[in-house]
């Protein structure tokens, strides 16, 4: 086993005490459930520990800069990649892209002005890397919008004119894309929509109050 892996191993066993210890006091735990066991951990695991490294690559920062922004402030790209960009596999060559990590203690609104027709759409990802909402031009139209994020099992009241959005995982990253037809003009109109995009807490000392669940090995379904 590899450096790496050793690494991994040592942040997903954690998971595991919780599931093996009642069984193991009663002397039932074989050598072939154990296996099970520490393979469902990992499947369970994995995605979380190696997106919230992405995570804090990208956001233990002190200010927004290039690729980079703190916790709930938008990364904004404003133009399209040259032809030898290879920070992504296939990068988007019509939409510029918007980019925030949000942290979900306290819940947070998410606001765009209005698009005036123009595509766009915001994918909203959890660490276990399910896209489990995506607002855009073609589900929610091109008005300006405001919507709360919250914590699983959030208990609150949502502000009128919000929409309640909410998150499998306490941290999540909202991806956009806004059209863009590659001239100066259009960029710079684009750019100003960018520039609106916010994330910013619902209500100061507002914190959430999750519901308790029961932990499971099975890793979530799709």
């Amino acid at each position: 086993m590899n450096l790496r892996k050793l690494k991994l191993a040592a942040c997903v066993l954690p998971l595991l005490a919780p599931l093996a210890m009642p069984v193991h006091a009663a002397g039932q735990l074989s050598a072939a459930e154990a296996k099970a066991i520490a393979v469902d951990a990992f499947v369970y695991g994995y995605s979380l520990i190696t997106t919230d490294v992405t995570r804090i690559q990208m956001s233990n920062v002190p200010k927004a800069e290039g690729l980079t922004a703190p916790l709930g402030q938008f990364i904004n790209v404003p133009r399209y990649p040259p032809a030898d960009y290879r920070g992504v596999s296939a990068p988007n060559a019509d939409t510029l892209y918007s980019l925030a990590w949000v942290d979900l203690t306290e819940p947070q609104v998410f606001s765009h002005p209005a698009m005036d027709k123009r595509f766009y759409l915001f994918e909203m990802t959890n660490l276990w890397m399910i896209d489990f909402n995506t607002p855009g031009l073609r589900t929610a139209g091109d008005g300006a919008a405001n919507y709360l994020l919250t914590s699983p099992g959030w208990k609150g009241t949502v502000p009128p004119g919000m929409k309640h959005i909410e998150s499998a995982t306490r941290y999540m990253v909202i991806l956009g894309r806004t059209y863009a037809d590659g001239t100066d003009a259009d960029y710079k109109t684009v750019n100003d929509l960018q520039a609106q995009y916010k994330v910013v807490r619902s209500r100061p000392g507002a914190r959430t109050t999750p519901t308790r669940r029961r932990r499971s090995s099975r890793p979530p379904t799709t």
